[in-house]
């Protein structure tokens, strides 16, 4: 605890008052009793501002670490959800295109739809390990995104 500067109390009272107060004055015991219970007041509510912030900051760790959670599971759903999408497009896509090739055959030749189907799924079975990497590389990506916001 500070000591009161009893003299420049004395000289800012004469000052503003004109009023000239001893060394012994009474006033100054009230003084000093404010500074004492003053003093007690500030370090309690000091105390009581720190647990606040390290409670505060518990709270925020906690809270990330939320959002954190949530953030994995939204792009790990997207990857799925993506991934999905992908292999069912490129389904479809080879479905239509050995329809396609296969109608046109037969509107011109006499060949078997079976065997126009086999050979048109050989055809495309490369393009399968164009599109499966390309939808792991997505979902790399997406991990990455995950990882940075850790």
């Amino acid at each position: 605890m500070s000591m009161i500067d009893v003299e420049a109390i004395r000289a800012e009272v004469l000052r503003k008052h004109n009023l000239a107060l001893g060394r012994d004055d009474p006033i100054f015991a009230t003084v000093t009793l404010h500074e004492m219970v003053l003093g007690a007041f500030l370090e309690r509510a000091d105390a009581a501002s720190l647990e606040h912030e390290k409670r505060a900051a518990g709270l925020m760790v906690q809270e990330v670490e939320v959002v954190k959670r949530s953030a994995e599971s939204m792009i790990a759903g997207a990857a799925k959800y993506l991934a999905q999408e992908v292999q069912s497009a490129s389904a479809t896509a080879r479905k239509e295109l050995i329809d396609e090739v296969t109608k046109a055959l037969d509107r011109n030749s006499g060949i078997k739809r079976d065997a126009i189907r086999e050979a048109v799924a050989q055809e495309l079975k490369p393009m399968l390990y164009l599109v499966l990497p390309a939808a792991a590389l997505v979902v790399l990506a997406l991990a990455l995104v995950v990882v940075a916001l850790k």
